[in-house]
């Protein structure tokens, strides 16, 4: 259960009586005392069911402001009835509409509102800000020194707000860190880390060095390199679905003097690499970044399977051919096209180039109705072991962001198939998202989806830096947007994702 608690900074009251009451201070007296002695306990009591007791959130209101009319003659009781009862009204109407941030500001949980002022202390920005009236005892401090005191006071919620913070914004914090003070916050995060057993510093420096940006390196010292690499390494750690690597959980494990020894052989890893590199890596852009997030849940369909014995194309197998018609679904229909001709999209799921519309119409018309029955019993078999039962059919509602685009004249049965295999992936994504499971498909595209990106192919790895998507912080707090993965497809080398800058 979340200790839950509402705080009214300050009221301002101001009564209007009518100028020939006999005793206006009486009144006034009388009002004050009864919103001093019980409007705040009324109000809690009757908020508490607007929040769940799970719910962490915290919401700041700046200003409320309420005009209504009360009986002065009436008892106590019934006074601050009507003005909870309108005060709840106002406060619900406010928080409802959310549109106005300089009045209304909302934290899913203490650690975001921690993140939140620590990217903004570090940008110079935090003390303009109203709803940071709780970190206002470390004006006074350098901005090194209240970061320091901001994450250390209490060390559970400065761990998690670190881990919330986007990869570029985490990085300007740890650049306003000092020595000291980056490794006073190292001490603090790892205390109690015991060094015992054996321990190979540079294999688990190699080890982990695909997690660790060699930029974000390079622009810290090495009490800061050395708290980046322990936070890449708990984020790699924390990201739901993963499973951590023997080296991860042994640094996780180190003391803070034995994690400055690695940052170090880490950052020499990198600086190695790009020294014996032959030549710079083309970068490749694309505009369907949002299929980056999705290929993971694209690498999960069992399509092996259940297109066993379907016809290919000469420039390409059925699978590739399937694989990247369920991507452009997933698109949705007004970007359907940007995926259905981007380069990149094509190089990554084995479509050639060449490959026309033309060619796309003419194998689907060799698909026969018994491979795709045979496909769509498989996909629907396969949802049911996953617990997806519910949800595992486009509605009506949805299939017009489906739809592909109308150059592509597939038969009714197969776009249903390659339907129900896109629906799924969405709604398997949208599950990942905390508070958004249940969205739309536009609404899901357009602000988690929608976004570009870059590649770059290297000998030992796949380079991607991702723009931002409008709820980027939500997608940031699940790991999506800094992950690695494999895929099936492909060879062994992984494709390794991190945030622009």
């Amino acid at each position: 259960m979340i200790d839950s608690r509402l705080q009214i900074r300050r009221v301002h009251a101001q009564y209007l009586v009518p100028s020939d009451h006999p005793a206006p201070g009486r009144v006034k007296d009388r009002l004050d005392h009864e919103i001093t002695r019980s409007l705040s306990q009324v109000l809690s009591a009757a908020f508490s069911s607007w929040f769940s007791e799970t719910d962490a959130s915290l919401w700041f209101v700046r200003r409320l402001e309420i005009d209504l009319a009360v009986n002065a003659a009436a008892d106590g009781e019934q006074v601050t009835r009507t003005l909870t009862r309108q005060l709840g009204r106002v406060l619900g109407d406010t928080l409802q509409d959310g549109s106005d941030t300089d009045n209304v500001v909302r934290f899913p949980n203490p650690a975001a509102y921690l993140a939140r002022f620590l990217s903004d202390l570090a940008a110079g920005d935090a003390w303009g800000r109203w709803y940071y009236e709780s970190f206002f005892g470390l004006r006074m401090l350098p901005t090194s020194a209240a970061l320091r005191t901001a994450i250390c006071d209490q060390v559970e919620k400065g761990r998690a707000a670190l881990l919330q913070l986007p990869g570029a914004e985490l990085r300007n914090v740890l650049r306003a860190l000092n020595r000291q003070d980056a490794r006073s916050i190292l001490d603090h995060l790892t205390h109690g880390a015991d060094d015992d057993g054996d321990f190979d510093g540079n294999q688990v420096a190699w080890s982990i060095s695909g997690l660790v940006d060699a930029d974000s390196l390079h622009a810290l010292d090495e009490w800061g390199r050395a708290l980046y690499v322990y936070l890449s390494a708990a984020r790699q750690h924390g990201q739901s679905g993963n499973t951590a690597t023997d080296a991860i959980l042994e640094l996780l494990r180190c003391s803070s003097a034995r994690l400055r020894n690695v940052a170090e052989t880490v950052h020499h890893v990198h600086a190695a690499q790009a020294s014996v590199a032959h030549a710079e890596p083309h970068r490749r852009y694309t505009e369907c970044g949002g299929a980056f997030l999705l290929l993971p849940l694209l690498d999960e369909l069992p399509l092996v399977e259940a297109l066993s014995d379907w016809p290919c194309m000469d420039e390409a197998a059925a699978i590739s051919l399937v694989r990247f018609l369920i991507l452009v679904k997933c698109g949705g229909h007004h970007w359907s096209r940007h995926y259905l001709g981007d380069p990149v999209i094509r190089d990554l799921l084995l479509i050639p180039p060449a490959v026309s519309v033309d060619e796309f119409n003419d194998w689907q018309a060799r698909v026969a109705p018994r491979h795709v029955e045979q496909c769509l019993r498989i996909l629907l078999d396969w949802q049911r072991h996953q617990g997806r039962v519910a949800d595992r059919l486009p509605q009506e509602d949805e299939l017009a962001y489906l739809a592909l685009p109308e150059c592509l004249k597939f038969s009714s049965t197969l776009d249903w198939a390659l339907n129900v295999a896109a629906h799924h992936m969405l709604r398997a994504f949208a599950w990942r998202l905390p508070g958004f499971a249940a969205s739309n498909l536009p609404y899901l595209s357009s602000n988690f989806l929608q976004f570009t990106a870059s590649i770059e192919d290297e000998p030992a790895r796949r380079v991607v830096r991702l723009a931002s998507p409008p709820l980027r912080l939500v997608l940031n707090l699940t790991g999506m947007m800094r992950q690695t993965y494999r895929l099936s497809w492909l060879d062994e080398r992984p494709l390794i994702l991190f945030e622009e800058p």
